[in-house]
């Protein structure tokens, strides 16, 4: 079938043939250290540079080749967003509702800041939402006062912007932004590495066990203690 497409298609990731990755380490996993992360996508580097910097040391596990998952083949869109409203999500679960979106914008302001260190063609582009009826205007109204950099558009406004009177009404986001997934991974492994973490990928954690006033992790490369345990393995 993919033949069909084109003679030269094949299934690759361009995000990923941009960044080539050597292998991290072949030493089996230190004896022992005072934090363990267990996944090496944006959460566990992140982590993992975080708690390096502070002065434990740490070593981060994944089971893959570094890079080989979601982090690194995603669509790059930095969006501080969630599926609901942040009315709606308060009044589905109370005050975590805006908790959680206080800790959205805090992480767009995390990677932004993040993107001043490392090179990924990181680009706060803004975002449109367009209303194709005047029910879904008062929707977007409504939105547009909930959040902090987010204007409502009238009409007239929405075709100066796009040329065109299809819309009845948008909002704009001002905190949207894109960058390319792969290098912005990379850049975090350097970064966590610098820190003093170690990256041990093709490694995977079988099993996390109590062990005294800590844990000792199982690996396919030997058995790790540690004081504590970060499981950032999302997906």
């Amino acid at each position: 079938m993919p033949a069909v497409l084109s003679p030269a298609y094949r299934e690759a990731c361009l995000w990923q043939e941009q960044v080539p990755r050597e292998r991290r380490s072949v030493e089996d996993v230190p004896d022992s250290v005072d934090v363990v992360v267990i996944g090496a996508g944006y959460c566990g580097l992140n982590a993992a540079a975080t708690v390096a910097a502070a002065g434990a040391s740490v070593v981060v596990l994944d089971k893959e080749p570094l890079g080989w998952g979601a982090s690194s083949r995603n669509g790059g869109m930095v969006i501080p967003e969630l599926k609901s409203s942040p009315v709606a999500l308060v009044k589905k679960i109370g005050p975590l509702g805006a908790q959680l979106y206080a800790e959205v914008e805090q992480a767009f302001e995390h990677t932004e800041a993040l993107t001043r260190e490392i090179d990924c063609d990181y680009e706060r582009t803004g975002q449109l939402y367009l209303a194709h009826s005047r029910h879904h205007t008062a929707e977007l109204q409504e939105l547009s006062g909930q959040l902090q950099g987010v204007h409502f558009l009238s009409r007239s406004q929405v075709r100066e912007r796009i040329g065109s009177d299809a819309f009845d009404s948008a909002v704009f986001f001002e905190k949207v932004a894109g960058l390319h997934p792969a290098k912005y991974h990379d850049g975090l492994a350097k970064r966590a590495e610098k820190a003093g973490a170690q990256i041990r990928d093709r490694t995977a954690a079988v099993a996390v066990h109590r062990h005294g006033a800590g844990f000792r992790v199982d690996t396919t490369r030997g058995s790790v203690g540690a004081g504590q345990v970060i499981v950032a393995t999302n997906a």
